[in-house]
């Protein structure tokens, strides 16, 4: 932060400021990460709000429908028991646009932001997240509606089926991964197939994967090895 007002001092000062100016574009191009920590200028979006807003609503409505879901899901008619999943259905759809239209809307502006502060690794990761926005939100969405309602499997997939990457996006997994691998680090678990132990150790921190992220643990690890991601770690292991 000092280094960054320096430069703003120094760039107000005749032919000298010119000389600072470009050397502070050079310093931001090449340490791009490292000259980031020093920026004030984070970026906020006022989507960000109604994104928040959009969620609580649907999670309300997923509680408001809980009981009558419970009924006619668990139904001997099967007319009754398919009404009760299009409903749910068509719940997630409505919400699903309206997110991922504000989600779009933060991410070009966000993305437009960090270009102008030339801060292009910021920039190509709005980018990446603009590619898997739609995925990302409607997984999410439904791993909020299976995580209230508790819905037979076999009937929620029937209308919602969907492969791993469809699932979990290439950018979510890696966000997963840098989270487990800083967990891990933190608390000194090392060992190649340490994943896969069934430690309670191990169990807690994967809950607190879960409630970080709210995506399905199953889902997460499968995510790893779908595009494998190494999440072991050693000693020596520093996080980016």
């Amino acid at each position: 932060m000092t280094q960054r007002t320096v430069f703003k001092i120094f760039g107000s000062l005749g032919p000298g400021g010119t000389f600072v100016t470009l050397t502070e574009k050079i310093i931001r191009y090449v340490f791009n990460a490292a000259y980031d920590l020093q920026n004030d200028n984070e970026f906020k979006a006022s989507e960000e709000a109604e994104i928040a807003k959009l969620r609580q609503d649907f999670v309300n409505e997923l509680f408001e429908m809980k009981g009558q879901f419970e009924r006619q899901s668990k139904s001997m008619s099967q007319l009754i028991k398919v009404k009760a999943y299009t409903v749910l259905h068509k719940l997630i759809e409505r919400y699903q646009k309206q997110i991922i239209m504000l989600e779009k809307n933060k991410l070009y502006k966000e993305k437009t932001f960090y270009q102008n502060e030339e801060n292009q690794q910021r920039a190509d990761l709005a980018s990446k997240k603009l590619d898997s926005v739609d995925a990302d939100v409607a997984d999410n969405l439904n791993k909020m509606a299976i995580h209230i309602l508790n819905p037979d499997m076999n009937e929620f997939k029937r209308q919602n089926s969907g492969t791993i990457e469809e699932r979990v996006s290439q950018v979510r997994a890696e966000e997963f991964a840098r989270f487990w691998k800083e967990l891990k680090v933190k608390n000194r678990l090392f060992g190649s197939n340490i994943d896969d132990s069934n430690d309670p150790i191990i169990k807690n921190h994967k809950q607190e994967l879960y409630v970080k992220f709210g995506e399905d643990i199953a889902d997460i690890f499968e995510s790893f090895k779908y595009y494998q991601i190494d999440t072991t770690v050693d000693s020596g292991t520093t996080i980016q």
